[in-house]
């Protein structure tokens, strides 16, 4: 399994938008989100984060409590 170094190298030497995995707008995520119905003040966790635009989306649509989480650094910083 690659580590950190791996991943910290993959966002450090490309466009984060020239991964296979970005998306522009996350709508699966956010469907499945919807959903479950959380209210505005629940925390959700983003495993993975990376440097996905979902935690932009769910602050736009009035979530607060987010937890980003990562093992690259770089991706994070994105």
């Amino acid at each position: 399994m690659p580590d950190a170094t791996h991943w910290d190298g993959v966002y450090a030497n490309r466009e984060h938008t020239d991964v296979s995995w970005f998306e522009e707008h996350p709508a699966d995520s956010l469907d499945l989100i919807g959903e479950v119905s959380l209210d505005a003040g629940e925390r959700i966790l983003d495993v993975g984060a990376g440097a996905s635009r979902l935690a932009d989306a769910l602050i736009a649509e009035g979530f607060a409590s987010l937890v980003l989480a990562d093992i690259s650094a770089e991706a994070l910083a994105v």
